[in-house]
This record gives C-alpha cells, sequence and structure tokens, in this order.
C-alpha cells in the first residue's frame, strides 16, 4: 500500500472507531497534519505498524515472495492471482475500512516530507515516487 495512504488510513481508522487501539490518543491532535508533525515531535515516530517491505524481504532487503499485490489495484491484482493459481468463486473481502478523502489532499510538503523519512524502505522496495509533486502536493 502507498505508505503515505497507510499512514493516513491508520490515523483515520483510530479517529473514526472509538475502540480502536489509539482513538483516545489521536483524537487528542487537531487534525492529521497536526498529528504527523507533534506525534513525531514527541514520540520519534507514527502510530502505523511502519514500513510493509519487512514482511516480504529477507535480512539483505530481498523480495523473497513470488508476487507484491498493490492496495491501489488489489481488485486487479488478487483476480490476477486467482486467476494463475486456476481458483473460481474466490470473492476479495473487505473490511476495516476508514474513510477520508484522497490522500494527497491530506497532506502538507512538510509532512509529506517528514513521513517519506519514515518510509524510505517501502518506497525503494515497492517503487513508490519521493516527490510531493508528483503526487500533486504543492511545495512551497
Amino acid at each position: 500500500r502507498n505508505p503515505w495512504d497507510m499512514e493516513l488510513s491508520w490515523y483515520t481508522y483510530n479517529v473514526q472507531t472509538e475502540t480502536a487501539p489509539h482513538h483516545k490518543q489521536v483524537t487528542s491532535y487537531t487534525d492529521f497534519n497536526d498529528y504527523v508533525r507533534r506525534h513525531l515531535d514527541e514520540h520519534g515516530r507514527l502510530l502505523a505498524p511502519g514500513p510493509q517491505a519487512k514482511y516480504v524481504q529477507d535480512e539483505h532487503r530481498k523480495i523473497i515472495v513470488d508476487r507484491v499485490l498493490r492496495y491501489e489495484s488489489l481488485t486487479e491484482d488478487f483476480a490476477a492471482v486467482i486467476e494463475h493459481l486456476g481458483f473460481d468463486n474466490i470473492v476479495l473481502d473487505q473490511f476495516n475500512q476508514s474513510y477520508h478523502p484522497p490522500w494527497p489532499e491530506a497532506y502538507t510538503a512538510d509532512t509529506f516530507d517528514l513521513v517519506r523519512d519514515l518510509v524510505r524502505p517501502d518506497i525503494e522496495a515497492f517503487g513508490y515516487g519521493d516527490d510531493p509533486a508528483e503526487y500533486g502536493i504543492a511545495v512551497s
């Protein structure tokens, strides 16, 4: 999953779900950008699980799975895997969704940069661009 989208989704889920583990903590921030700035300043990390590459790489940072599916194209990628395996009638279930605007709208150039530093392993492993302008985020 796009690492910037994942950070926003994690934050939003915790804001919207009173039973979420970090609900009380994240609702103490004014908004997502305040959370990124202040939480990083106070704790040195964000609450999301961090880079995803660690789940599919060995100790030499080599991808150890046959295929990495992208959340941004999950329906199509999942269908391709199911077809490749020769399975029929398997439905991709969706749950624990959070609802938020498209992630580039939630970031400033500053918070994009702060998150970029945290998710560098995903950028490198999965080929995400690291220029905010590429995603339509205005750079001042």
